[in-house]
């Protein structure tokens, strides 16, 4: 899908789905690998995002990671590979982390391991589309790259309860959209 408007262009490709059963906290794994385009490398700036959730659930996400693929264990890139910053709320804040589709509020809450790590939390949605989106670095990436990307997520309802996906109603994925001003 392309949106175009006065001020941007921005390309939405979906490249990674839900490949986890959800475990016994109530977060799932969205798990994919994506090539980079001359897209990408061109735009302003390229962000993740995850779409097609029940609109009326509360989105947490933790350990977001966008590291080079093709490693023996592309799991021990270093940190410094990462596209993604503080993806796993390791600072203690919700720097490098915004709203997409709308300004709703988040905040910082117990993340998939326990042990005093964090999530963050989107309340407040009213589309599928709004949830918490990380711009990646810019300048590392190179084109016809692959990455693999990872996030632990899961739905709430407004009392904290965890909120069950219907299969073949709703089809969340790990979004990356490339942003790029008309010229």
């Amino acid at each position: 899908m392309d949106r175009i408007d006065s001020t941007s262009s921005s390309s939405y490709a979906p490249f990674a789905e839900v490949v986890r059963d959800v475990d016994p906290s109530g977060f799932r794994t969205i798990h994919g690998i994506m090539t980079f385009t001359d897209n990408h490398l061109d735009s302003e700036s390229t962000f993740l995002s995850i779409r097609n959730v029940n609109r009326d659930a509360n989105i947490v996400i933790d350990n977001l990671s966008m590291k080079p693929f093709g490693a023996s264990d592309p799991t021990d890139a270093s940190a410094a590979d990462d596209l993604t910053s503080n993806g796993s709320l390791e600072r203690g804040n919700a720097m490098y982390w915004d709203t997409f589709g709308s300004e709703k509020p988040m905040e910082l809450v117990p993340g998939a391991g326990g042990a005093g790590g964090l999530a963050i939390k989107m309340t407040g949605r009213t589309s599928t589309h709004h949830s918490p989106m990380q711009t990646l670095k810019s300048g590392i990436m190179k084109s016809g790259e692959r990455y693999i990307a990872e996030v632990k997520f899961k739905m709430t309802d407004s009392t904290g309860n965890t909120v069950a996906c219907v299969p073949q109603t709703e089809d969340s994925h790990l979004y990356t959209d490339a942003e790029r001003a008309i010229r």
